[in-house]
C-alpha cells in the first residue's frame, strides 16, 4: 500500500489507540471527469484511446511492458493522460505477439525484469529486429544497409543495481535507463 501510495502521491495515515485498534486511511483526489475506453476485440492487448487536449504525448503510440499489475495499470493511465496512445502487455510473450501484429510503435517502454518471460531488453530488441524486417521487405537493393531498425526509442525502467544487468541495457543505442522508483 505504501510504495503505491507513493507511486501515485496518495496520502496514507494511521490512527491507533491502545487496546481500541488501529485505522488506516487514504486521501483520493475526485475524478471530475471520465475517460471512456475501448478494448481492441482482435487480440489481448488493451488500446485505450484518448487524447487529452495540449497533451505532451499526444498521438505517440507507445508499447508499455510490466509484470506487476497495479503498476502496470497506474502507468498506463498516468501515460494516457499525458496523451499517449498505449498499448499495454504483461510480459515479453505478450509484447512479442503484439508486434508480430505489426502495430505502430514510437516507442518502447519497458520495465527490465519480466518474470520468467524475460527482461525489457528482449522486446527492444525484438521490436528492432521486426522493424528492420518489415522495412526490408519493401526495399529493392539489399546493399542498402542502414540500421533504422536500431533507432526505435526505448526507455528500460529498472530498479537493479547488478553492473552487468545495467551495462547490457546502456550498450543499446537509442535507449534511456532509468532507476526506480520515478519521480514524477
Amino acid at each position: 500500500v505504501k510504495r503505491l501510495a507513493d507511486l501515485t502521491q496518495t496520502p496514507i495515515g494511521l490512527l491507533s489507540k491502545l487496546n481500541h485498534g488501529s485505522t488506516f486511511w487514504l486521501r483520493l483526489n475526485k475524478v471530475l471527469e471520465t475517460r471512456p475506453e475501448t478494448a481492441n476485440t482482435t487480440n489481448d492487448f488493451t488500446q485505450k484511446k484518448y487524447i487529452a487536449k495540449n497533451a505532451p504525448l499526444a498521438n505517440l503510440h507507445l508499447l508499455y511492458a510490466e509484470d506487476e499489475p497495479q503498476i502496470r495499470e497506474l502507468f498506463s493511465n498516468l501515460l494516457e493522460a499525458a496523451g499517449a496512445v498505449v498499448y499495454v502487455c504483461a510480459d515479453v510473450d505478450d509484447a512479442k505477439r503484439y508486434i508480430d501484429n505489426q502495430h505502430l510503435i514510437d516507442l518502447v517502454l519497458t520495465d527490465y525484469r519480466l518474470g520468467e518471460s524475460g527482461t525489457g531488453v528482449d522486446i527492444v530488441q525484438y521490436a528492432r529486429n521486426q522493424y528492420r524486417i518489415n522495412n526490408n521487405k519493401d526495399k529493392v537493393n539489399d546493399n542498402d544497409n542502414d540500421n533504422d531498425n536500431d533507432t526505435l526509442p526505448a526507455i528500460i525502467l529498472t530498479g537493479d543495481t547488478a553492473v552487468k544487468d545495467l551495462q547490457s541495457i546502456q550498450q543499446l543505442p537509442h535507449c534511456t535507463l532509468l532507476h526506480k522508483p520515478l519521480d514524477f
